[in-house]
């Protein structure tokens, strides 16, 4: 299934001035790295955000997190969710 061109198109025109963003192919999505680090991604027609260890738990209850990431039905070391597309905002 192909991932959201749209919302690909609205974060990258949302990041496109960080000078060491990079945008790559992965997951069969893509991926925002920022210096090297994922930041923010699309899988599917869900939009991923990485957030930090310490806010990992507390941002699981926010109402625009639908769920933690899993990748091959494991839960990511490195703390990531996805939110609903019928969560997003003007925003992103």
């Amino acid at each position: 299934m192909p991932y959201d061109t749209l919302l690909a198109s609205r974060i990258r025109a949302a990041l496109g001035l960080l000078p060491s963003l990079v945008e790559k192919k992965m997951f069969g999505g893509v991926g925002f790295l920022v210096n090297g680090n994922m930041a923010c991604g699309v899988h599917k027609n869900d939009l991923i955000v990485r957030v930090g260890a310490a806010s990992y738990e507390e941002a699981l209850f926010r109402p625009q997190v639908s769920r933690p990431m899993y990748h091959h039905r494991r839960g990511l070391k490195s703390p990531a969710q996805r939110e609903s597309p019928l969560k997003r905002t003007s925003r992103l």
